[in-house]
């Protein structure tokens, strides 16, 4: 498959970023790696990754019992499954520029996408594969969180799911522009390098959501103060000449 992609890249004359499958490291026939691959125009694999945080249950099985609950359940059918490689760590994928990959359940976690980005990163490149749910709310769900992603980085999402929504993200968490779910589309949208946030920018993202809950919480329980051991009728009559 990857001579097949090279030699459609060659066709293209254009550089090429891409999901593949491919083969585990360790030989094992029950793993595979779940990577992102950059060709050059001529066909050229420049750059690779292989996916960090596989999605449970789906693609890993380190989430459950064990093989021997699997095998319990669904019998000797268990120990054939084939599941994720995970790779133990990945940082941006760099070639002629560079950008912060996320692949499917991967943009959920904050931490693994600013792994992802440096100072040249031009976007976060979300790739997923959502046609194995029915239901285009998982999709939907996916790429909102992958909108926050965007917020914490400062940069824009470019996301292109098979089978799901394909969509570019401003680094305000705005859908700019998606394609249609029942056929096939393109779009082209410019990016470029943005800076990543600053340190008070950083503390305002974690400290105003705590603020925020601070003053909701400190509200509710004034709120219930002022109420406690009076009746009703008379917290009624209070506020009723207060406003009149």
């Amino acid at each position: 498959l990857e001579a097949e992609i090279q030699e459609s890249v060659q066709r293209l004359g254009v550089p090429v970023i891409t999901g593949l499958v491919r083969a585990s490291p360790s030989g094992d026939p029950r793993t595979y790696r779940s990577s992102v691959l950059w060709f050059e125009a001529d066909g050229e694999l420049r750059a690779s990754l292989d996916k960090v945080r596989a999605v449970p249950v789906l693609e890993s099985a380190r989430d459950l019992p064990g093989e021997s609950w699997l095998a319990l359940a669904f019998g000797n059918a268990a120990t054939r499954w084939t599941h994720v490689a995970e790779a133990p760590h990945a940082g941006p994928l760099r070639a002629g520029f560079s950008i912060a990959p996320v692949l499917c359940y991967e943009s959920l976690f904050p931490r693994l996408v600013a792994a992802r980005r440096d100072d040249e990163s031009v976007a976060i490149v979300s790739l997923a594969d959502d046609s194995w749910v029915a239901s285009p709310t998982a999709t939907r769900q996916l790429t909102a969180y992958t909108s926050f992603r965007a917020i914490e980085q400062r940069l824009p999402v470019i996301r292109l799911a098979h089978g799901g929504l394909s969509a570019t993200i401003d680094p305000f968490g705005r859908m700019l522009e998606a394609l249609p779910l029942d056929r096939y589309a393109h779009a082209t949208a410019t990016v470029q390098r943005q800076l990543p946030p600053t340190l008070r920018e950083r503390i305002a993202l974690v400290g105003l959501p705590l603020l925020a809950g601070a003053v909701v919480g400190c509200g509710g329980v004034l709120w219930t103060r002022r109420g406690s051991g009076v009746d009703p009728a008379e917290i009624a009559l209070d506020h009723k000449e207060e406003i009149g």
